[in-house]
């Protein structure tokens, strides 16, 4: 029996049935149109993504494989110039299961090996009507986006999404089995069931994520405060958060919330830039702080050399450096000296951020 979702007009309820969609194309036509179905919000909900569509159907070709041809359903480019590949397919098709795997990772390598970036440029261009700077995040120019794609396909940092009406579960512990090895390298599914009413002529896509966005089981997705982010951290936690939070509060740093933690921003002529990321367990890493030095490079004058000190702090035990940023994972007690050290790097951090101002 299909699923059914009412939708109220005029005060009377209208039902809408799941359908299975007729054919594959179907599916990739509505994802090529609408992006925002890609259910950005799910995959960070902290910084949702936003998507510019480099092309559907994009040839690619394998020089190592003898000239093999590729063909990918979609390339799409975030805010921040992550390559996205979408692969579509619908259950009834049998390669949903393991093929799609192999495929993709084929996709992956080639986007990434031999797909030169005026080409890139070119088809943003040509399959787009909005302008590349309404895209973009404030105070990141064209040049600063383009840098961006470039240095991502370089380190491989893509993102590669599994689209379809019903994810199966040997493709789910496939996705899941990823991303706790690939770095940093995201793998997402997502499912896409349409509700439809014939006869009112209305269609409803709903889509849910499957991989690193997914809540456990007790996170009912809402956001968090600092009364509920203190409920879910231990003592650990709660030593270093406690001074984290007093240096947001003397520095009028702005606290973003979201389900699984927060992150802090150095407030600059009413736009922000992200210092760090704080976490509960209920995250992928656990309970731990992020930095987000991307942010800072990319938005700050000299922010090369800010992120050059702020990195400082992966000398402490516990911090790891992680590409070029760092992750703490705060599984036992920081003693008094580390403490200190990481509030005073810290400060100095976003003092040089306030300084040097934003970039153009």
């Amino acid at each position: 029996m299909s699923d059914k979702i009412y939708l109220i007009k005029d005060n009377k309820p209208i039902t809408l049935e799941e359908k299975e969609y007729e054919q594959e194309i179907v599916l990739q036509e509505l994802l090529g149109k609408y992006p925002d179905i890609l259910a950005g919000e799910q995959m960070n909900p902290e910084n949702p993504r936003r998507w510019i569509l480099v092309t559907s159907e994009l040839h690619l070709v394998s020089k190592d494989a003898g000239n093999t041809n590729f063909y990918l359903d979609h390339l799409f480019l975030d805010q921040d110039g992550v390559p996205t590949l979408v692969e579509d397919k619908i259950i009834s098709n049998h390669q949903i299961r393991r093929e799609v795997i192999g495929q993709m990772f084929d996709y992956a390598a080639n986007a990434v090996v031999y797909l030169p970036m005026n080409e890139i440029r070119s088809l943003v261009e040509l399959h787009n009507d909005v302008d590349l700077m309404d895209f973009l995040e404030p105070g990141t120019n064209s040049i600063q986006f383009w840098q961006n794609v470039k240095t991502n396909l370089k380190i491989g940092k893509i993102r590669m999404v599994f689209a379809a009406d019903k994810i199966p579960n040997e493709l789910k512990r496939i996705i899941e089995f990823l991303n706790h090895q690939l770095d940093p390298a995201e793998v997402f599914g997502l499912e896409i069931k349409q509700y439809v009413n014939d006869e009112e002529k209305i269609k409803t896509m709903v889509p849910r994520i499957i991989g690193p966005g997914i809540y456990p089981p007790e996170d009912n997705g809402l956001l968090l405060n600092k009364d509920t982010f203190f409920e879910i951290i231990d003592e650990n936690g709660k030593l270093i958060f406690t001074e984290l939070f007093k240096l947001a509060l003397e520095n009028h740093l702005i606290i973003r919330w979201g389900t699984k933690g927060f992150s802090l921003n150095v407030e600059i002529d009413g736009k922000t830039v992200s210092l760090l990321q704080g976490y509960s367990a209920l995250a992928k890493y656990g309970q731990c702080i992020l930095s987000t030095n991307s942010h800072i490079i990319n938005k700050v004058n000299n922010g090369e050399k800010i992120v050059e000190c702020y990195l400082k702090l992966t000398k402490q035990k516990n911090f790891d450096k992680n590409k070029s940023d760092f992750i703490y994972k705060i599984n036992q007690k920081i003693d008094h000296k580390d403490l200190e050290e990481f509030k005073s790097i810290l400060s100095k951090t976003i003092c040089s951020i306030k300084e040097n101002g934003l970039s153009n």
